[in-house]
């Protein structure tokens, strides 16, 4: 990861940005370049190995299955119960 945020800032250290989506417009082209870019000592480039192995592997998220918690701090009671919202 560091070598990817150092080849690409490397590429905008003399631009001056007034927002946001002008720096997203500039580094899109080059991430692209950069993921097209060959490997020195390996087959392929960053975008052929996702395609190959990450891709295929990527499901969906699966639905968060949660329930509302309710904390609060309570006393315990002398014969070791504890009462919340009428509830013992």
């Amino acid at each position: 990861m560091q070598g990817v945020e150092r080849w690409i800032l490397m590429r905008l250290r003399h631009y001056k940005f007034d927002s946001i989506d002008a720096v997203n417009e500039t580094i899109t082209p080059l991430l692209a370049q950069l993921n097209n870019k060959p490997f020195q000592k390996l087959p392929g480039c960053r975008a052929s190995v996702f395609a190959q192995i990450d891709a295929p592997a990527l499901r969906a998220l699966p639905m968060p299955i949660w329930e509302l918690a309710v904390f609060k701090t309570v006393k315990v009671h002398i014969d070791s119960h504890i009462s919340f919202e009428g509830h013992h």
